[in-house]
């Protein structure tokens, strides 16, 4: 009776918190630029106070209501910049919601309050979040930083650099690229093999990336991708770092240029043969590290291209002709 009694009432208590959150809400479905300026400003003891609101704001204006009941073990970040080119500036939300689950909210002031505008992404575990001036747009790209992992499952874990700009009511993704990568396969996954003895399988991909920051910024980046396999076989869990041996290696490098006319970070243009119209070249597929896995992929090296229409698509790369950009030098 006694354990049914700590049942009932740990409802209701989590009812009577996701009650009061739900009237408040309906009481003021913004954020006050108030709230929002002693959040930004005050210290640790004030951010304390006031996160319950902003995140119980968050979590209704994106339709997450029952994840209300967990908000005490949430944490929230605000950063005020202008990203929607309205020269006013905006309030940008980061939601931790708990371990690989975070959310990106946007806020667009109006008057005396801050007016939710839109979910920028959801992600995994936010490392760093920033912005950068677009000068001859005059607006602000938001770079986020985010770590992926999956070790558990699909055996692999990785940080990437998405950008986003916002354009026409919503933020396109102008940019994704990996920083740091390592994925794990055993060669008994391979059905298509018979193997007495099955070698753990590692890639891995690290990009030293750098951002240049200018009216048109341009981001470089120098690649190192290596393909090991561990001296031990017939293992059920993946071995240490220290058991592979690197069998190849390759290194290259490669940039993107931010491009207006296009609404994207590029590799450079072209033309499609096919429809005789200028593309953007958004990323070399070639550049993937499973190509140093399977030798036979190499004979299918494509492009991911962007249209004027803003359509993307993959295609052969020798669907497009007339690159104007930088060779990739590969060694």
């Amino acid at each position: 009776m006694k354990k049914k009694f700590i049942i009932i009432l740990a409802f209701s208590l989590s009812f009577l918190i996701l009650l009061t959150s739900v009237t408040m809400y309906a009481k003021n479905p913004n954020l006050s630029v108030d709230l929002i300026d002693k959040f930004v400003k005050g210290d640790h003891d004030t951010k304390l106070e006031l996160k319950k609101d902003i995140i119980s704001h968050v979590l209704q204006s994106s339709k997450k209501n029952d994840l209300l009941k967990d908000v005490k073990d949430m944490n929230v970040a605000v950063m005020l910049e202008d990203i929607l080119g309205d020269d006013k500036k905006e309030a940008i939300i980061v939601l931790a919601i708990g371990p690989k689950k975070s959310l990106v909210a946007v806020y667009e002031k109006k008057n005396t309050n801050y007016v939710f505008k839109t979910i920028l992404d959801t992600f995994f575990d936010i490392e760093d979040i920033q912005t950068m001036k677009i000068k001859d747009l005059d607006q602000s790209i938001i770079i986020v930083r985010e770590y992926v992992d999956q070790l558990t499952g699909a055996f692999e874990e990785g940080t990437y650099i998405r950008a986003y700009i916002f354009n026409k009511d919503k933020f396109d993704l102008v940019l994704n690229v990996t920083e740091n990568y390592k994925a794990y396969w055993n060669e008994l996954w391979d059905k298509k093999k018979a193997i007495d003895e099955s070698h753990w399988i590692r890639v891995t991909d690290k990009g030293n990336i750098k951002f240049e920051d200018s009216t048109y910024p341009v981001l470089r980046i120098l690649t190192i991708q290596t393909f090991a396999n561990s001296k031990e076989t017939n293992l059920n869990n993946i071995p240490d770092d220290y058991d592979f041996d690197v069998l190849r290696t390759r290194q290259f490098s490669h940039d993107y240029y931010w491009s207006s006319k296009w609404l994207h970070f590029i590799m450079g243009e072209g033309i499609d043969v096919k429809t005789s119209e200028k593309v953007a070249i958004l990323e070399d597929l070639s550049n993937s590290p499973f190509l140093l896995a399977d030798s036979n992929e190499s004979q299918n090296m494509q492009y991911r291209i962007k249209h004027m229409n803003g359509t993307t698509e993959v295609v052969g790369k020798s669907q497009i002709k007339n690159i104007t950009s930088k060779k990739i030098n590969e060694t």
